[in-house]
């Protein structure tokens, strides 16, 4: 069984001009957890690919589908239950612009909501709770 979340709202944007830097550091995020596995983004498995197929199918690897515009990255979708995991999105939080924002909710009650700001993401928790009123 799995942990379900569900994307409230995000107000993601990663320009078009910094999607190589991202795939990189996307890299080397994923070899300091799994130095054995090719990362999605790295030359080996994508030396013929556009530099947006190779942001897509990196961030895809994390669980964040992105929504692709000519600006750049404009909007996200939740793939796997992993997706909101905090040091994925340190390694890209250079690379977004600053005030975007994501926030989602688990099937525990728990919503989080991250900000970008300054090169940093900072996380807000919280949670949902209802009570009875009769």
């Amino acid at each position: 069984m799995s942990y379900e979340t569900f994307l409230l709202s995000d107000q993601l944007t990663i320009p078009r001009a910094n999607f190589q830097a991202c795939v990189d550091d996307i890299c080397t995020f994923h070899r300091s957890i799994n130095p054995n596995i090719e990362c999605p983004g790295g030359v080996a498995s994508f030396v013929a690919k556009t530099v947006e197929v190779k942001m897509i199918e990196a961030m895809a690897f994390f669980g964040w589908r992105p929504f692709v515009s000519d600006e750049g990255i404009t909007g996200l979708d939740l793939e796997l239950p992993r997706a909101g995991s905090a040091d994925f999105l340190k390694a890209i939080a250079p690379h977004v612009e600053s005030e975007s924002t994501i926030e989602y909710v688990g099937e525990d009650g728990v919503a989080v909501k991250y900000i970008f700001r300054e090169k940093r993401v900072i996380t807000y928790v919280g949670r949902i709770q209802y009570d009875v009123l009769d």
